[in-house]
């Protein structure tokens, strides 16, 4: 007999070292310059990614994206490279505001949907803030995994996988940066 794993749902955390020559500020200030409506994916409100924007490289966060591709090699020896289709969206939630179940697979373009998504936290308030993974385990359905959000963290999951991030309780704006991945 021989078993055959037909996927594997997972997530991944890890974090950017505070000695690396990231700057989150650079990135924070950099996203925020590139808010605007002509940056926005779409503003249909029934489209699961109307809360994003695109945004452009920026040294900073290439540093990261090689940071997390290093990484994941090294730990789980899988090679994974920057999606070139929409690699870089920014996720801005203000006071009271919340991201709704979603995921990344793109039903009319399978070929550019991303195999992996990561989400990096570039500003928190001090109130948490958290991403929710809802899955299924076979016959246990409607299952959730809380997964505190914190400055710096980067969070790695399949793109199939449906999430969410709760209401931004801060009166500061939450901001997540997200970059998508294809394994090789």
């Amino acid at each position: 007999m021989k078993k055959h794993k037909l996927c594997e749902l997972f997530f991944v955390i890890g974090h950017v070292p505070k000695q690396s020559s990231i700057n989150s500020e650079d990135i924070k200030n950099h996203i925020l310059k590139n808010i605007n409506k002509d940056n926005k994916f779409n503003s249909d409100t029934y489209w699961s990614i109307h809360d994003y924007y695109k945004i452009p490289y920026e040294k900073n966060i290439g540093w990261i994206n090689d940071y997390i591709i290093d990484h994941y090699y090294a730990e789980y020896d899988v090679s994974i490279y920057t999606n070139e289709v929409d690699t870089l969206r920014a996720l801005i939630q203000e006071k009271n505001q919340s991201i709704l179940y979603h995921n990344n697979i793109l039903s009319y373009d399978l070929k550019e949907t991303p195999d992996l998504d990561c989400i990096y936290t570039v500003d928190i308030g001090e109130k948490p803030s958290y991403l929710i993974i809802k899955y299924s385990n076979g016959r246990n359905k409607e299952l959730y995994k809380k997964i505190s959000l914190r400055k710096n963290q980067f969070i790695i999951l399949p793109s199939f996988v449906d999430r969410y991030i709760t209401q931004n309780e801060n009166e500061t704006q939450l901001i997540n940066l997200t970059t998508h991945y294809k394994v090789t």
